[in-house]
This record gives C-alpha cells, structure tokens and sequence, in this order.
C-alpha cells in the first residue's frame, strides 16, 4: 500500500462490496420475477426495469471501486518499445515447435 493509505482504501472497498451486494440483490429480484411469472403461467420475455437500472448502478459502483483501488498507473518505458522495433526482423526460416508423434516413432 504505497500510494493507498489504510484510510483511502477502506472507502472503496466498501463501495466495491456494496455493488456486488446490488448485484446480487438485482439476481433475487429476477429470480422472483420468473418465479412469480411461472405461478401466473406468464413467458419471460426481458428483466423489469428496475432491475435493468439496479445492475446499471451496481456495475458503476463497481467499477469505480476498482478504479479508486487501483491507485496510480506506472508510465511506460520507452526501452521496450524500442527493443519490439529491433525483434520485428526476426524471422527463421523453420521453427520446430511442434514434432507431433512422428519424432518419437522415426527413433
């Protein structure tokens, strides 16, 4: 915890357990929708609305949860993208890299 401190990682965590907890709140209700579908001898045809916007909050919450605890991104170093250009030429003729049983049956 470099970049988080105890009290800044405390917040999201619980905004992230929050979302899931919608989530799973927004599965309840669609499950007792069927069910209560079933029992009227109804088809399912889509999720009520409410639902629809339940899953909508819970996945922003979730989301920005996961942002907030990430902390701060690492800039890319200019080395690596320097050492794919060199790599580009690299191009063998024949690569074994699959022998298959014909290897093992020629021994």
């Amino acid at each position: 915890m470099s970049s988080v401190t105890q009290q800044g990682f405390f917040f999201p965590s619980v905004i992230c357990a929050f979302g899931f907890l919608v989530f799973a709140h927004a599965s309840w209700l669609t499950i007792q929708y069927r069910h209560q579908l079933k029992m009227d001898a109804l088809e399912f045809e889509y999720a009520p609305t409410v639902v629809i916007a339940e899953c909508a909050v819970a996945a922003f919450l979730t989301m920005f949860a996961g942002m907030s605890l990430a902390g701060t991104l690492k800039p890319i170093r200019s080395e690596l993208a320097e050492s794919a250009n060199e790599s580009l030429n690299f191009r063998p003729d024949f690569v074994p890299l699959y022998q298959g049983r014909t290897h093992a049956i020629r021994r």
